[in-house]
């Protein structure tokens, strides 16, 4: 396939910057990053992205762990989640919000989605498991 990991260190940086800026709203934590692109908070990596590239398009992937029952038991130990116990947590608009942060006319710029538009186009989120 044509996937390429040429796309910049810059921008993994600054698009972790806007994950931190979004996490800090939710949790009042500040969460340092590990160059290039993982999110550390409470000394452990919390999130992370992967910039890719294939032919003339980017592909921006976001992990982000929120909960410590969402984690894998094989990465329990080292991994850690922003929120230590399950919250009321409005999924919906955290993940508009961090929308609106990334959609800066660079890989988004062929349309754009009013914010009712795009909470309807998000997937239900369970956090009773």
């Amino acid at each position: 396939e044509d996937f390429s990991y040429s796309v910049s260190a810059h921008n993994c940086t600054e698009d972790c910057g806007h994950i931190v800026e979004v996490l800090h709203h939710e949790t009042g934590e500040f969460t340092r990053i590990k160059p290039i692109n993982d999110l550390i908070l409470r000394e452990r990596k919390v999130a992370g992205i992967l910039w890719e590239q294939y032919k003339s398009h980017h592909i921006l992937g976001i992990g982000i762990n929120l909960f410590p029952s969402d984690l894998p038991v094989d990465i329990a130990a080292t991994a850690g989640s922003v929120f230590t116990d399950l919250i009321d947590l409005d999924l919906k608009a955290m993940v508009t919000e961090l929308w609106r942060k990334l959609d800066r006319g660079l890989f988004f710029s062929d349309w754009s989605l009013d914010e009712a538009e795009l909470k309807a186009r998000l997937l239900p989120f369970d956090q009773s498991k």
